[in-house]
């Protein structure tokens, strides 16, 4: 609330005219987390995503044939947090997930995701009552 009354409503000096979107989706958040439908959704597009990068990662070790690049830590990350939040990455994209595993295997990469104890174990405790009450991912996305 406190930004949608006193922030500067610019980025980079400019106008943001997704300013209310932005607000508009933290505020619903806020009051009823993500709906079931949103969650779906979400899946579905990172699901057909995944599906593209899996058949890439089928004829080469990286994103660019070139190598180990941007574009791997970026999709790395989208990885990590829908794996956190149960996306089930190898039995869906087997070579996505051979690839994931290899990237997480990276020191550099290990250190930064690593969740601190405490909020590993609230992810799993989250996970398994989600998964105990079928609210988990897989079966509200259908995956």
């Amino acid at each position: 609330k406190v930004y949608a009354t006193a922030g500067s409503g610019t980025v980079n000096g400019k106008k943001d005219d997704r300013v209310g979107v932005e607000i508009d989706f933290w505020e619903t958040y806020a009051d009823g987390g993500i709906t079931d439908e949103v969650a779906k959704a979400a899946a579905e597009k990172f699901r057909s995503i995944f599906n593209e990068l899996d058949e890439i990662l089928g004829n080469q070790e990286y994103l660019l044939p070139e190598g180990l690049s941007v574009l791997d830590i970026a999709w790395f990350i989208y990885a990590n947090r829908l794996g956190l939040a149960g996306y089930p990455i190898g039995r869906l994209h087997p070579n996505l997930g051979k690839w994931y595993e290899r990237m997480e295997q990276m020191p550099e990469i290990a250190k930064e995701i690593e969740l601190p104890p405490p909020v590993r174990e609230n992810f799993a405790a989250t996970r398994a009552e989600h998964r105990a009450e079928g609210m988990h991912l897989e079966a509200v996305a259908g995956l």
